[in-house]
């Protein structure tokens, strides 16, 4: 995203590490350590380019814009809203790029295949262990148009799947158009073969998602559901707004209407109170529910949240034992619904080719997939024959 706007003003994006005249961090505050990564992150690049401005952005800044400036050293600092102006805050530096045609609204960043399209940003949830709301304000909707004109523009450069994005994208909300109604507008878009939902909120647009998804031939196979806990009273504790019997019933569904659904999820470990006994609730519930995909994070103690204010908070060691477990129940997890393709065709977006003329990408429903014999960006039909760690191939 903020790479696109660099690239609209003429300026040429190097890898990380490389010698540059600005380095650009966009920050993230939602856990501790995420944002202790950023700060030193800006010491270490200033340390080691100490000619380059060191731009900090993002979540960081707009939580404590003081302590980031005194910790970090950075040069500039732009908030959530002021990001947006990086390209104007660089020229007041004196960094201006050569002059371009390309448009400078772009707001996308973007690979030789995907693009990711940010359409939301915002939330007003309030779960207790999170920053966002504090960090972004209100959920916020792009202009749809806007969006369609965007999708419209990458598909013209080649790009063949787009990805939406937001902070809550299932609030999408712009005059009456909400995230269905927009994706029916995406499908439309010649030369776009696959939309993809970034990971969507229980209790928002979910069931509308998969109904459409059911009978559409772009929108992948794969939803994200940030569940967090498998445990009532946790998930009590989090302010967040689902059950573990509604979610159940719901993935029922869900898998009902499209059998080979990939589903995944986010599973906060080590949340305050979250005795033993809770936690064998979560690994109950994801080892009875198809899951494709578990993402097990640590619990951070996040300052300012209300959660970070709770007593009986958990030791770390408990906390990386209890992560581990999950992560075996993962690999399974993910292997068995990889196995569960042999025999039918699947569909690989190639990404990359190596040298030998293996291509990789990934399946509609969210599995790695590699092919030989391959093009980039080409899009290939096959029966996988072969399976390890979780990815499918064709030898």
């Amino acid at each position: 995203m903020l790479s696109g706007q660099l690239a609209a003003h003429g300026m040429d994006i190097v890898p990380w590490g490389e010698k540059a005249d600005a380095i650009v961090i966009h920050t993230c505050a939602v856990t501790t350590n995420a944002e202790r990564n950023c700060l030193r992150l800006a010491r270490s690049a200033k340390r080691d380019f100490p000619d380059a401005k060191i731009v900090l952005a993002g979540c960081a800044v707009q939580v404590d814009r003081e302590r980031v400036r005194k910790e970090s050293g950075a040069d500039i600092l732009l908030d959530q809203t002021q990001k947006f102006e990086l390209p104007n805050a660089l020229a007041k530096a004196g960094l201006t790029g050569r002059s371009t045609s390309l448009p400078s609204e772009t707001h996308q960043y973007s690979t030789k295949t995907r693009a990711s399209i940010k359409v939301q940003d915002g939330c007003e949830f309030g779960c207790s262990y999170c920053i966002v709301p504090r960090a972004r304000g209100k959920s916020v909707s792009r202009d749809h148009k806007e969006i369609i004109n965007e999708i419209s523009h990458q598909a013209l450069s080649g790009i063949k799947e787009v990805v939406l994005t937001g902070a809550n994208i299932g609030t999408y909300n712009d005059d009456g158009i909400n995230l269905p109604s927009l994706v029916k507008m995406i499908e439309n878009i010649d030369g776009i073969y696959r939309i993809r939902i970034s990971s969507i909120e229980p209790t928002t647009a979910e069931e509308d998602i998969v109904r459409l998804m059911a009978g559409s031939t772009k929108l992948c196979r794969y939803l994200h559901l940030p569940i967090q806990s498998g445990d009532d009273s946790i998930l009590k504790l989090m302010r967040r707004r689902h059950s573990i019997s509604g979610i159940a019933a719901f993935i029922k569904k869900a898998k009902d209407a499209i059998p080979t659904l990939g589903i995944g999820t986010d599973i906060i470990v080590g949340f305050p109170g979250e005795t033993d006994a809770m936690f064998a609730n979560t690994m109950a519930f994801l080892e009875s529910l198809p899951f494709s995909n578990i993402h097990a994070f640590s619990y951070s103690k996040r300052p300012e949240t209300d959660a970070a204010r709770m007593p009986d908070q958990i030791h770390p060691d408990i906390t990386r034992q209890r992560v581990n477990a999950i992560n075996r129940l993962k690999d399974l997890k993910k292997n068995d619904f990889a196995l569960s393709f042999f025999g039918k065709t699947v569909e690989v977006l190639v990404e990359r080719v190596n040298k030998k003329g293996i291509g990789t990408g990934w399946t509609s429903e969210y599995i790695e997939a590699s092919v030989k014999s391959a093009e980039r960006k080409s899009i290939i039909s096959f029966v996988p024959s072969s399976i390890a760690d979780g990815c499918i191939s064709m030898p």
